[in-house]
């Protein structure tokens, strides 16, 4: 029997994104990833991307994809 950890939803998170947006792609993903354009998505914020390091990190935490996120949470229409 599989046993998951689920404490940790990064590697969901990870997975998800990348069957979203990469999913023909072996390698060299995480570029694919980095452009998604799925702004209305819940996990926009928080898809993995490169920081220090070429370390793979959440969105929120590296300033220039902060930046990308708060544009455009300025430019969505309020219902």
């Amino acid at each position: 029997m599989t046993t998951y950890d689920t404490t940790n939803l990064r590697p969901a998170i990870n997975a998800m994104c990348k069957n979203c947006v990469a999913s023909d792609l072996d390698k060299d993903f995480l570029k694919v990833i980095e452009e998604c354009m799925g702004f209305s998505c819940p996990l926009y914020a928080v898809r993995p991307v490169r920081g220090g390091n070429n370390k793979t990190v959440p969105a929120h935490s590296v300033p220039q994809m902060v930046d990308r996120i708060i544009h455009l949470g300025s430019t969505i229409p309020s219902h």
